[in-house]
C-alpha cells in the first residue's frame, strides 16, 4: 500500500521535530535554576513554536492522506493500517495538550 508508505515517511520527519522540541521544553524547564528564568522561557518559547510547527506538518500529512485515500475507513484490507491513522490522531491531541500547557507555564 504504497500511499500509507509515503505517509509513515513522511511522519518519520515529523516524530523528529516533535522530539526535539519535546527535549528543549523538558531540559529547559529542569534547568531553569541554572540557566536562568528569562532564558529557560525563550527557550521553551522555541519549542514551542518547533512543537506548532511539527503539529501544522503532522496535520497536513494526515489531511492529505485522507484526501488521497477515502475509502480508507471503509476499506476492510486496511484495518491493520487504521490503528496508525487513529494513534496519529490521538499525538495530534496530546501535543495540541503539551502545547496549551507549556505556554501557560510560559506566561503563569
Amino acid at each position: 500500500m504504497k500511499p500509507f508508505k509515503d505517509f509513515v515517511q513522511n511522519t518519520k520527519d515529523d516524530t523528529v521535530y516533535i522530539l526535539a522540541s519535546i527535549i528543549l521544553i523538558t531540559v529547559s524547564s529542569l534547568c531553569k535554576s541554572a540557566i536562568g528564568n528569562k532564558l529557560s522561557r525563550i527557550i521553551i518559547l522555541l519549542g514551542v513554536f518547533l512543537l506548532a510547527y511539527s503539529l501544522t506538518l503532522y496535520l497536513k500529512h494526515i489531511k492529505s492522506f485522507y484526501i488521497n485515500n477515502s475509502n480508507f475507513f471503509q476499506d476492510n484490507n486496511s484495518i491493520i493500517y487504521r490503528k496508525n491513522i487513529y494513534a496519529s490522531c490521538g499525538v495530534c491531541v496530546l501535543i495540541v495538550l503539551l502545547l496549551l500547557y507549556s505556554t501557560y507555564t510560559v506566561f503563569f
